[in-house]
């Protein structure tokens, strides 16, 4: 009786190929859990594991060697990628994204992923309106089809502000050949914390409301307040408490009938 030798010797290498790829599996697992491992190797072996990519094993002993192992870009040249795209990141991203490589920041993999996916990732402790406030500066600069006097007046109106209360509102990264760029988050604390610098269009005030403005003012010198205040005092209906500005109106509004009564 011939044994059949050939389906027994398929059968054992058929046993060893799958005990050969749970070894793996194990030891590429092994990896993706490992502290040890680089955030580059641990991803790039948990998508070929999932995809049983056929130079698995081969990654699986790189790996366990101690190299680095990339199936993509890695995390640090996707960071360097965003560092250099000034037309695609702004100033504070850019800028937050190298401080995070040059410290070596652990959270660097997670900022990256989000400044790709379009999200903030800074913060400029100011509140949400003045943040919207100089987002819309830049966006005003940034504008296509500006006249060159209006951005002229926007910059010469940031480096008077950088001036006058010693800020650094103009940033620039190594690679961008001395361009240079509007820092939001910067711009936002300004206006958080100096109020006079917001660009508000009041309306124009009336003669009752300066007049009031004036009486109510405690730099009016005595004698000017005193000429006012006697000047309105001798109109009818006014008192020397009343400095509001509706009152002073309802005065002058009554004035020209008394003069046209006088005269006739």
């Amino acid at each position: 009786m011939t044994k059949n030798t050939a389906t027994k010797r398929g059968q054992g290498t058929a046993r060893k190929m799958t005990t050969s790829r749970r070894t793996i599996k194990q030891r590429a697992e092994a990896i993706i859990n490992s502290p040890a491992s680089d955030a580059d190797t641990r991803l790039s072996i948990r998508r070929m594991l999932e995809q049983n990519a056929p130079d698995l094993a081969e990654m699986v002993r790189r790996a366990e060697r101690g190299e680095t192992i990339c199936a993509e870009p890695s995390i640090a040249e996707r960071a360097r990628l965003i560092i250099a795209d000034a037309e695609g990141y702004d100033i504070d991203t850019r800028q937050a994204i190298w401080l995070a490589v040059t410290n070596d920041y652990p959270e660097l993999a997670e900022m990256v992923t989000r400044a790709e996916a379009g999200e903030r990732i800074t913060e400029s402790s100011a509140d949400p309106e003045c943040d919207a406030l100089a987002r819309a500066f830049i966006a005003l600069m940034d504008m296509p089809h500006q006249p060159d006097f209006l951005i002229n007046s926007l910059t010469q109106l940031t480096r008077i502000i950088e001036e006058a209360i010693g800020v650094k509102l103009w940033l620039s990264m190594p690679g961008d050949d001395g361009e240079m760029f509007l820092s939001a988050d910067t711009l936002a604390r300004v206006f958080r914390h100096h109020e006079l610098l917001r660009l508000e269009i009041e309306r124009k005030k009336d003669l009752a409301e300066l007049i009031a403005a004036v009486l109510n003012h405690p730099d009016v010198p005595v004698e000017l307040h005193n000429d006012m205040g006697d000047a309105i005092g001798g109109l009818p209906g006014y008192g020397p408490a009343h400095k509001d500005p509706a009152l002073i109106r309802a005065v002058l509004s009554h004035q020209p009938q008394e003069t046209e009564q006088e005269n006739a």
